[in-house]
C-alpha cells in the first residue's frame, strides 16, 4: 500500500468509529446525531473502498449495510423524530373531550415523558420562585414566599442554591453534592447574626437544613418535582375517582405556551387530603414549570382548602455546561 492508501484508511477507519460514538452514545439524545453517525459510517466504508480498491469491496458492503441497519434502529429506537416526547400540538387540549380517567392516563403519560426527557440532559440553570407551606425557625406552619436561582447536575446528582428573596435570607447559598462532604450539604447565610457561624455542614434532613423547607434538597429539581405529582397521581386510585381531572386550556407561565393538568376533589368532606393539584408543563422544554398542591386543613374548627406548595420555573437553560467547579464552595463567583 502507497502512503496515501495508508492515510486513507486511517481517515476511514476514524470515521467509521467516530460514526459508531455518535449513533450510540450522542444519539441517545438527538436522533439526527443518529443519523448523521450512520452517514458518517458510510462514508468511512466508501474511503476503505477508495484506498484499498477491490480489495475492500466486502469491507465497503459491511460499512453500508451497518450504515443502513444503525438508521433503521435509530428511526425504531427514537420515533424518527429529533424530539421523540410529547408536545402540547401532540397532546389533547382541553377543548378535547375526554372523561376524566382518560385526563389523568394524559396527565400521568405527560408526567413520565417529561421525568425521562429531564432525566436526559446532563444538567440545567433555572430561576425557581416557591411558596411552602411549612415550619419557621421557630417549630410555626406558615407560608412561604422565597425566589432562588438554581444549578442543578444528574451525575453526580448536585444542586446549587442562591436566594434572591426574601430579604432575610438574600445571598444564602447551599451545596449539595452526592457522596462528597460525607453525604452533608454546605450551607451558609448572608446576614448576622447567622453568617458568623460560617459554613454549616448538616445532613440534608437535619432540622436546621428543613427550616421553611417540605423537602429537603436530595430532592430538588425538576425531574424530582416532576415525580413527587406522579406519585401523588398515582397514590391512591379509589379516591382519584372522585376527583375530576381536566386538561388545561393552553396555560402561559411567563408568557411562555405551554400545556398541563389539574386534578380536583370537589369533596371537603370525602375524607382525601387533596383538593388540588395543578401541573403545567413547557410546550418547548416539556418540563414541569408550575405546579402546586392545595390540601383539606382544618382551620379553627373549618375544614378549609389551603395552599401546600407551588413552584414556578423560568430562565431554564438546559445543559449548559456545568462542572465540580459550579458545586465546589472555593468557586471565587460564590460567597464561602
Amino acid at each position: 500500500m502507497s502512503r496515501t492508501q495508508y492515510v486513507l484508511a486511517f481517515v476511514a477507519g476514524t470515521l467509521w468509529l467516530g460514526g459508531l460514538a455518535m449513533i450510540l452514545v450522542l444519539g441517545q439524545h438527538d436522533n439526527t446525531l443518529s443519523k448523521v453517525g450512520a452517514c458518517v459510517v458510510g462514508l468511512g466504508a466508501g474511503l476503505w473502498y477508495a484506498a484499498l480498491g477491490r480489495r475492500a469491496r466486502p469491507l465497503l458492503v459491511i460499512g453500508l449495510l451497518t450504515a443502513l441497519l444503525f438508521i433503521g434502529w435509530a428511526v425504531v429506537r427514537y420515533g424518527g423524530s429529533d424530539d421523540p416526547e410529547p408536545t402540547a400540538t401532540d397532546a389533547p387540549h382541553a377543548d378535547a373531550e375526554l372523561t376524566s380517567a382518560e385526563a389523568l392516563a394524559q396527565g400521568i403519560e405527560w408526567l413520565r415523558a417529561s421525568i425521562k426527557r429531564m432525566r436526559g440532559f446532563k444538567g440545567y440553570t433555572l430561576t425557581f420562585a416557591k411558596r411552602e407551606r411549612a415550619k419557621s425557625i421557630l417549630g410555626k406552619v406558615r407560608l412561604t414566599d422565597e425566589l432562588l436561582e438554581m444549578k442543578v447536575r444528574h451525575t453526580p446528582f448536585s444542586v446549587y442554591v442562591k436566594y434572591r428573596k426574601p430579604e432575610a435570607k438574600e445571598g444564602t447559598e447551599a451545596i449539595y453534592v452526592a457522596g462528597a462532604n460525607e453525604g452533608k450539604l454546605l450551607a451558609h447565610s448572608s446576614r448576622q447574626p447567622l453568617k458568623m457561624l460560617g459554613t454549616m455542614r448538616l445532613e440534608p434532613t437535619d432540622w436546621r437544613a428543613m427550616i421553611d423547607q417540605r423537602y429537603p434538597i436530595t430532592r430538588a429539581g425538576l425531574a424530582g418535582m416532576a415525580e413527587e405529582c406522579l406519585r401523588v397521581a398515582q397514590a391512591d386510585a379509589e379516591q382519584l375517582e372522585r376527583c375530576e381531572v381536566r386538561l388545561l386550556e393552553r396555560p402561559e407561565v411567563a408568557g411562555r405556551p405551554c400545556y398541563g393538568f389539574e386534578i380536583e376533589n370537589p369533596d371537603a368532606d370525602s375524607g382525601y387530603e387533596l383538593a388540588l393539584i395543578r401541573v403545567v408543563f413547557d410546550e418547548e422544554w416539556h418540563a414541569p414549570v408550575f405546579t402546586e398542591r392545595w390540601h383539606y386543613l382544618d382551620v379553627d374548627g373549618e375544614r378549609k382548602r389551603l395552599l401546600v406548595e407551588q413552584y414556578t420555573t423560568t430562565n431554564l437553560v438546559l445543559d449548559p455546561g456545568l462542572t465540580d467547579k459550579d458545586f465546589d464552595p472555593g468557586n471565587p463567583e460564590y460567597g464561602y
